[in-house]
């Protein structure tokens, strides 16, 4: 008995229509810089809450390390945006590409030694390694799909940012006074 065909999970006509309009609107502007701003609240002891747009983001800590085991944790979402932004990019490209996505599925694997968090070791506290896998079920075959690959690599932001060193300015306000600035 064969199974019905589904349907791409790509709605490809809403992509490329967006993108379109996306990639006109930075032709006719004079700057194509943005800030994307998030707000993080901390709620009580690791449990926090974060506003980003209208959505709020949850994160905690599991019980072993005295949270409340109430949402995941800040790196587990680090590994959750590098995969959504690598899912972003696949489907704007593969809209624009015409390549047929019935399924596609990341698993993001990050490798890190907690003796450097708690200061046991002089290692790094973040991740040392992180895997992807990409799985995809298509028609579009293997030529096209090596290459959406390769400009999905070339492509994501939190890809290139985690690649690449990205400058972070800190600064630190004690009663609305700063206190500590690193650029």
């Amino acid at each position: 008995m064969t199974q019905p065909v589904e349907k791409s999970k790509i709605d490809q006509d809403r992509v490329r229509a967006a993108k379109q309009r996306s990639t006109q609107k930075l032709k006719d502007e004079a700057s194509a810089l943005i800030q994307k701003t998030v707000k993080v609240r901390l709620i009580n002891t690791y449990y926090k809450e974060a506003k980003a747009r209208g959505f709020t983001i949850l994160s905690d800590e599991p019980e072993e390390v005295g949270g409340y085991d109430k949402a995941p944790q800040p790196t587990e979402y680090m590994l959750a945006s590098l995969a959504f932004c690598q899912a972003s990019i696949y489907a704007s490209y593969a809209s624009t590409m015409r390549i047929p996505i019935d399924l596609l599925e990341i698993t993001v694997k990050g490798y890190r030694d907690n003796r450097g968090l708690a200061g046991l070791a002089d290692v790094r506290p973040g991740y040392y390694r992180i895997e992807l896998e990409t799985k995809i079920n298509s028609s579009g075959g293997e030529e096209k799909v090596k290459k959406l690959a390769q400009i999905v690599e070339k492509k994501c932001p939190v890809y290139d940012n985690l690649s690449n060193p990205t400058p972070i300015a800190n600064k630190v306000f004690l009663n609305d006074q700063e206190v500590f600035g690193s650029n």
